[in-house]
């Protein structure tokens, strides 16, 4: 069965490449990922989503994205703040909040935090995540076997091995990575 993945770009900008290959995958948003806020480079990339259909999150800034009508959040695994769930914003239709997890004790505080979807990570060998931290397609799927959310693999995704994620339970992946390649060819999904 032909299936298209939901793909989510972890980016703190774009460039020409990167504008130029990110129109090759279906089904992608952005998730705007800064730490430290440049509010030019976040319209610039507001403005590119909205001029060619994406759907565009932020990573741990509620207040903008209410501010900015944006697509959602996504909560980091390091942020256990309580988030209102009767918040107006948060019943809109479209608005979605999502979370990172490395374990089961994040995916609590996600559930905690009225997250629709989680990224479990890292799935492959990242800069930061090496070693026994790698979570593997194995561990992947013990860890989110009981999991009752929609689940999306994250770290460590490049060309050579984002097919591999069909074997997980995961529903799509997020990447910062393999579309800076400037020679990136039209990916085939699963």
């Amino acid at each position: 069965m032909f299936y298209v993945p939901n793909i989510f770009y972890f980016a703190e900008d774009i460039d020409e490449t990167i504008s130029k290959n990110i129109k090759k995958f279906k089904n992608i948003a952005i998730v705007y990922q800064n730490p430290i806020l440049d509010i030019q480079k976040f319209l610039y990339i507001k403005n590119f989503c909205k001029k060619h259909s994406i759907k565009l999150y932020i990573i741990d800034n509620f207040k903008l994205s209410i501010k900015y009508k944006l697509n959602g959040i996504v909560i980091s695994h390091s942020n256990k703040r309580n988030i209102l769930q009767n918040n107006f914003t948060c019943k809109r239709i479209n608005f979605l909040m999502m979370g990172k997890a490395h374990n089961q004790i994040d995916y609590s505080f996600k559930e905690k935090q009225f997250c629709h979807k989680i990224f479990l990570s890292p799935l492959f060998s990242t800069k930061k995540y090496k070693g026994s931290k790698i979570l593997n397609i194995h561990k992947f799927n013990l860890i989110s076997m009981n999991w009752k959310k929609n689940l999306y693999a994250l770290g460590g995704i490049n060309y050579k091995n984002y097919k591999k994620i069909k074997l997980t339970k995961s529903l799509g992946f997020g990447f910062s990575g393999f579309i800076n390649e400037p020679q990136i060819k039209k990916p085939t999904y699963f």
